[in-house]
């Protein structure tokens, strides 16, 4: 674990903090689409933007290409990245045009290098993209699915990169320490679980999951995993490089990880931070907020 667990005398869940500062209306998203379609407002609407930002620049500091991509793909790109066809029931699928919106930007991100044969020299290759995101999840109810916990639609920046065989765990260490960094810029106590494989999505060789502390709810929430996929994904893809010894086409490696997705971030940082001035703000946030409190 890292970081120290606040002690509040009084605290809220988010749920009930966003309602009282007027940030994030469920009704209203309820109303607009359904359950699980939040609509963010004034100071909560910033905040998104903020986040993204923050997690943007620190991504392009550490050497990430900025990409914006599409949010629907094709049958093709589900298929390359392994989420068909084995997660349609949790994908929204556009059925007149026969295209599904993203769970992920790992699904486009990735499949920019679909049937590509790179030389050694283009490693490491290191994409970012922040994109909305829509997961059906299907089955899902109960308080662990209240407020921000669990949406239909989301916000996340995502981090890909596309290693050469030899260098993937050491890229896959750099990523956890990343991320981790994320987080602690944003004050935020969190721990690190290493997943044992059942798990982990059958297309993962090895996953770490981080989850932070929220106060107001009393449990731990999970907000990223990162990833190593090996060469599972990239033999879907027919991703490959080309051995300057041998010539001959070898698969690369393929690994992701969140950096962040925003709605339990955003849980955790109202419920850590309410105060009797207001929620506040992060140090490393506030240039980018333009508030040090919300009230």
């Amino acid at each position: 674990e890292h970081g120290t667990i606040p002690t509040l005398d009084h605290k809220k869940p988010h749920w009930e903090l966003a309602e009282q500062y007027g940030i994030v209306n469920f009704e209203l998203g309820n109303k607009l689409t359904g359950a699980g379609f939040p609509v963010y407002v004034k100071q909560g609407a910033k905040l998104q933007r903020a986040l993204i930002s923050f997690f943007l620049d620190k991504a392009d500091e550490a050497g990430y290409t900025e990409y914006m991509p599409p949010i629907l793909v094709n049958e093709a790109s589900g298929f390359g990245t392994g989420q068909l066809p084995d997660k349609e029931g949790q994908m929204y699928h556009v059925t007149g045009d026969n295209l599904y919106l993203i769970p992920t930007a790992e699904v486009p991100l990735t499949n920019m290098f679909r049937d590509v044969i790179l030389k050694t020299t283009d490693f490491p290759i290191k994409c970012t993209a922040y994109t909305p995101c829509f997961r059906r999840e299907a089955g899902s109810y109960g308080k662990d699915v209240r407020g921000l916990n669990r949406l239909h639609q989301f916000d996340k920046v995502e981090i890909v990169r596309i290693e050469h065989p030899d260098t993937s765990y050491a890229a896959l260490e750099e990523m956890v320490t990343y991320v981790g960094s994320l987080i602690s810029a944003l004050e935020l106590p969190y721990r690190i679980l290493r997943l044992c494989g059942g798990d982990m999505s059958f297309t993962s060789a090895l996953t770490y999951d981080f989850e932070v502390y929220s106060s107001g709810q009393e449990r731990w929430l999970e907000v990223s995993s990162v990833s190593n996929f090996e060469s599972f994904q990239a033999n879907r893809l027919k991703l490959r490089y080309r051995d300057e010894d041998t010539k001959k086409t070898m698969l690369a490696h393929t690994l992701n990880g969140s950096a962040l997705a925003l709605p339990r971030i955003v849980a955790a940082l109202l419920e850590n931070n309410q105060t009797p001035q207001g929620i506040r703000i992060p140090q490393a946030l506030v240039p980018y907020t333009g508030f040090e409190y919300i009230i």
